[in-house]
């Protein structure tokens, strides 16, 4: 089933969409719609909704399991499309995407217990799949990624590299020419966050790209990232 061309505004989605499952959004907008719960309700799965080519705008996904999902060409406006506390199998994003954040502890709606226990649901889910998210195909503008683990994410070795707490300890990192990109920023987040590894991705439709993807190769020279 096809749907195309259709405008969500507002729409908030608390209970599992089985009317959903097969669904091929084309060319619709969200508008300030989230998916799942900001209540303490029981997490539940997503599977087999696939958008292309759809516009996002301050839009949320999560808490809930996500899978055998995919996500053609999407722009963000405004706002970057949020996914928090979500555990992911078999998602792909592709084409050009706009600004995407996977987050966890989402100070807005994550109480100390309620991220304790999600996080347990994660790592157990997580023992079972093969393959959580496919990046490798994608055009950011921007992307951040955490609680997610690397070892399941498929990447462009490119512009999407990993960096974990052993291989920092190990390297000469802070030596690195960082210039004008986040990646400090972002190495030193990481480093107080309890991960223990994490992507780092250089946005091709970002203009600074070769500056980006220069200082994600001097980290690959000083062993701090792979």
């Amino acid at each position: 089933m096809e749907i195309s061309g259709k405008r969500y505004a507002g729409v908030h989605v608390d209970h599992q969409p089985n009317q959903a499952e097969g669904v091929l959004f084309s060319n619709c907008v969200f508008v300030g719609c989230t998916l799942a719960g900001l209540r303490d309700a029981r997490r539940f799965a997503v599977r087999g909704i696939r958008l292309s080519r759809c516009k996002s705008q301050g839009s949320v996904v999560g808490p809930v399991f996500l899978e055998d999902c995919e996500v053609n060409g999407l722009e963000t406006v405004g706002h970057d499309l949020t996914f928090h506390d979500t555990a992911f199998r078999h998602v792909s994003l592709l084409g050009d995407i706009g600004h995407v954040q996977i987050r966890t502890r989402l100070a807005a709606v994550s109480t100390p217990a309620r991220w304790s226990r999600i996080s347990a649901e994660n790592t157990a889910y997580y023992e079972s799949v093969d393959w959580a998210l496919d990046i490798s195909r994608a055009r950011f503008k921007d992307c951040e990624i955490e609680g997610v683990p690397c070892r399941l994410i498929r990447r462009d070795s490119e512009s999407q590299v990993v960096i974990s707490r052993k291989s920092l300890a190990a390297s000469g990192w802070r030596k690195v020419a960082f210039g004008q990109t986040h990646y400090s920023l972002a190495i030193e987040g990481f480093l107080a966050s309890g991960d223990e590894d994490r992507i780092l991705v250089a946005p091709r439709r970002d203009r600074r790209f070769p500056e980006l993807v220069r200082v994600l190769e001097d980290l690959r020279r000083c062993k701090a990232a792979d």
